[in-house]
């Protein structure tokens, strides 16, 4: 009975180390899954869409330096477009521009629109006004527009209309342009994340081995373990943590988001059970070897009787 309780006892805390692996573990994996491309603001995911189409599809290889460039800037100024449009249909105001009853904001079918990005129509489709949306912090090329098209009213970013001071006529959106390009920086890199750079950016395993080697490390220290047993438990739950996190990892990668940590979960719990199949194999085949040897000796010990 005493070695039943002690059996008991083991498997417990085994069952506790586990669950404290896979909770561990799942903290940090809600860390790195909560914020998806499909959680952005819907302006900024449409207007990578329709700038990028091609991301949203999983790639085995990202885009280069100068793509993710040209990706930025193209969305960018789509994104500054749908954020103005969306504040002068709401009601709201920008620059000396507001709309009156019945009158709508509407973005240029095509992107290579000339001259103009923005039309305010009536009910009945008459165009009021024509605007130009210029997502920039070059006052150089605000005038360069303006030359070009000198009846046409610019929509810009905040910086712009602070450089100019009141010397060209521009319109402030009240929308910075460092911010603008920050958010549609981050929406890029979540939208283009190839398989392998999902995989690889959640598999990474330091910060939990790191709290594993200091528990142990702490049993240590306080003498309720030896340095054998540190190393022993260290490879054990080092490599439970690796299933665990591969297990996650491949969910993540294939888009499953937050389906990860039960994945992790199923993949400690796999773990466990392999190792105890395992280990139950090799005492098997120890009691196994041993009866043999016992029969063995017994067999030769008859013999040998017999004989005399």
């Amino acid at each position: 009975m005493n070695a039943f309780w002690a059996a008991h006892a083991r498997f417990l805390r085994r069952k506790r180390q586990t669950l404290l692996d896979v909770a561990m573990e799942a903290s940090v994996a809600q860390a790195q899954v909560w914020r998806d491309f499909e959680d952005l603001d819907p302006l900024l995911q449409q207007a990578v869409r329709e700038t990028n189409p091609g991301l949203g599809e999983q790639r085995w290889f990202a885009m280069d330096a100068d793509e993710r460039m040209g990706a930025i800037n193209a969305a960018k100024g789509k994104y500054f477009e749908h954020l103005v449009v969306d504040r002068l249909n709401a009601g709201g105001q920008v620059g000396d521009v507001i709309l009156a009853p019945g009158q709508q904001a509407v973005i240029a079918e095509s992107m290579s629109q000339p001259g103009w990005d923005v039309q305010i129509v009536d009910d009945d489709g008459s165009v009021v006004q024509y605007l130009q949306m210029k997502a920039t912090d070059s006052g150089a090329y605000i005038r360069q527009a303006l030359e070009r098209y000198p009846d046409v009213q610019i929509v810009s970013t905040s910086e712009v209309a602070d450089q100019l001071d009141g010397k060209v006529m521009v319109l402030d959106a009240g929308i910075d342009n460092e911010e603008l390009r920050r958010q549609v920086g981050e929406a890029v890199d979540l939208a283009d994340h190839s398989v392998t750079e999902r995989f690889v950016d959640y598999f990474c395993p330091l910060w939990p081995l790191m709290a594993i080697a200091a528990m142990e490390g702490y049993k240590v220290s306080i003498g309720r373990a030896s340095i054998g047993s540190f190393v022993e438990q260290l490879a054990v739950r080092g490599r439970r943590l690796l299933a665990i996190k591969l297990a996650g990892a491949t969910v993540f990668a294939l888009g499953g988001g937050l389906l990860a940590v039960p994945a992790g979960l199923a993949g400690g719990l796999w773990f466990d059970r392999f190792r105890n199949m395992h280990s139950m194999d090799e005492r098997y085949a120890d009691g196994t070897d041993r009866l043999l040897a016992l029969a063995t000796y017994r067999h030769r010990q008859m013999l040998m009787e017999g004989r005399a």
